[in-house]
């Protein structure tokens, strides 16, 4: 399967999700640190993949949570 390269472009636009989300360059900071290199569209692609990750892991909690305060009411 072939992936669509992710256009990057100095000026761009980004929606109100992506101006939340750390920078590429903060996060080619911390990916770099061991002497690895990264074009931006790797570097993004990483990035929304830790999102989308902690996004999940949020809702599961929150799930989890959830889950536990109705079953303490019924007990």
């Amino acid at each position: 399967m072939e992936t669509q390269p992710i256009r990057v472009e100095n000026k761009r636009i980004d929606s109100p999700n992506e101006r939340k989300q750390l920078s590429i360059e903060f996060c080619r900071k911390i990916l770099e640190k061991d002497g690895e290199t990264y074009t931006d569209e790797m570097i993004i692609r990483i990035r929304r993949l830790l999102y989308k990750t902690g996004y999940l892991d949020y809702k599961l909690f929150i799930e989890k949570r959830n889950n536990k305060l109705v079953s303490t009411c019924k007990d």
